[in-house]
């Protein structure tokens, strides 16, 4: 079992998310960096969809109640156990009554747990993903416990090498959306050329300092994904995330590559981003 210490500035448990009720209005939700989710599973033998913890800006402090073996992978937060330095995108064994505690993250933003055999958790609409109204849980809390799989032959295992990501990366790929022709020339040269700077950003949407100026007209409310990227009237350009609504009336003007949504989940404010648009 796992005994949340400290509940850290915002951790949540996800999966790759709720796939088959958007119909109702349901969002997927799921790992903001799917990407590191997927790696740190992978480092364990565990399937790549199996639910992990994801930690915000600051990390949790955890005591474990059990012999176990995790992976952190994701952005740096100085993971230590009983106060000594511990190694990302590889296995580590975790002794019973040991804490796990981490501190404020360095390069990136979301940093992932990893347990082998996983969470024994309650699934809602086929996924444990933590979400507002929907799981029974919107966020790590002082004091809950987590219960494990069972979690046998932790020393029979054998693990693959994966390479750490670069964070630094400042290039987001994209598509061009269904409303991306109704922009003017001006418009799609600023968005080719100019940088743009992370300003509000959380699990549903970022946003940017700059704005592009903008007479195009709201749509007839129509399907949005994570990733879609919206142009308001007033010329706010906002992304979706993986919290994000299923359905939207601001034009949809670019759909991030999902690796550019990875990348961009791990930014902050005052980050600096490019656009690169891919060729249909």
């Amino acid at each position: 079992m796992i005994r949340v210490i400290k509940p850290g500035f915002y951790t949540t448990v996800q999966d790759l998310g709720r796939s088959g009720y958007r119909k109702y209005g349901v969002p997927i939700s799921g790992a903001m960096d799917q990407r590191s989710m997927i790696h740190g599973n992978l480092l364990l033998n565990n399937h790549e969809n199996e639910a992990v913890i994801e930690a915000t800006l600051v990390g949790p402090t955890l005591e474990f109640t059990e012999d176990t073996i995790v992976c952190i992978t994701g952005a740096d937060m100085n993971a230590r156990i009983a106060q000594k330095s511990t190694a990302m995108y590889q296995p580590i064994k975790i002794k019973s009554g040991e804490r796990l505690t981490f501190g404020s993250a360095t390069q990136g933003t979301r940093t992932y747990l990893s347990i082998q055999c996983g969470m024994d958790i309650e699934e809602v609409l086929s996924s444990k993903s933590y979400y507002p109204n929907i799981a029974p849980n919107s966020k790590l809390e002082k004091d809950q416990e987590i219960h494990l799989k069972t979690n046998a032959n932790l020393l029979s295992q054998t693990y693959s090498k994966i390479s750490r990501p670069d964070f630094s990366e400042t290039t987001l790929t994209l598509y061009k959306g269904p409303e991306y022709d109704l922009l003017s020339e001006h418009q799609k040269n600023r968005f080719e050329t100019e940088h743009f700077t992370v300003a509000l950003n959380n699990r549903m949407a970022y946003r940017f300092q700059e704005k592009i100026e903008n007479n195009l007209f709201s749509i007839i409310t129509s399907a949005v994904l994570p990733g879609t990227i919206q142009l308001t009237a007033s010329g706010d350009i906002i992304i979706l995330m993986r919290d994000s609504q299923t359905t939207g009336g601001y034009p949809r003007i670019f759909q991030l590559t999902n690796e550019a949504l990875n990348l961009l989940s791990q930014k902050r404010t005052g980050d600096l981003i490019y656009f690169q648009i891919i060729n249909q």
